[in-house]
């Protein structure tokens, strides 16, 4: 997965605040292309009760509708 489309989930599907996208972006940034699912289950800035549930909500449909919406609304 590129760069920009983790941030993009990691943005619209959580509720993370800046400073958190701050660190998840640090510890992504040098990555070729982060496996997201992976990134998520082994992150230590991933609460453990968090990671299965977030993984599933990451790669649901609902998300992808949302950044669709995002996205044809110019605000990506």
């Amino acid at each position: 997965m590129e760069l920009r489309d983790f941030l993009i989930r990691i943005k619209i599907g959580t509720t993370f605040g800046i400073k958190k996208q701050s660190q998840i972006y640090q510890a992504v940034r040098d990555q070729p292309e982060p496996s997201l699912s992976e990134w998520v289950r082994t992150s230590p800035l991933i609460a453990d009760e968090q990671r299965s549930d977030l993984v599933n909500y990451l790669h649901s449909s609902e998300l992808k509708r949302k950044i669709h919406e995002n996205e044809q609304n110019g605000e990506s």
